[in-house]
């Protein structure tokens, strides 16, 4: 029987956030995706457990930020930041992707 770690912390926070993408309007087909929120969140810590010196991570933190710019939601982004201990790295990126701090 397999078995599977708990989930905790951001991931449970990611599941909740996903959204639900219709892939085939023929047939209503949808599946579950990762919130940008839930992206955002996520790159930052790879970003910084990488010792912060990714070009594409940053790259794909700042298109993420970028192309959902109008549905993003920065409140949810800063309240999830400071458990992740990734204030500094949000803060740099939100004005790098036009957006204001919460």
């Amino acid at each position: 029987m397999c078995s599977y770690p708990e989930w905790k912390g951001i991931h449970v926070w990611k599941w909740e956030q996903r959204r639900r993408v219709v892939i085939c309007a023929q047939t209503g087909d949808a599946r579950d995706v990762t919130s940008p929120e839930g992206i955002v969140l996520q790159e930052p810590c790879r970003y910084r457990d990488g010792g912060e010196v990714s070009d594409r991570q940053w790259r794909d933190i700042l298109g993420v930020l970028k192309t959902c710019r109008g549905e993003i939601d920065v409140r949810a982004l800063s309240d999830q930041a400071a458990p992740l201990a990734i204030v500094p790295l949000l803060t740099r990126a939100l004005p790098g992707a036009g957006l204001a701090s919460a």
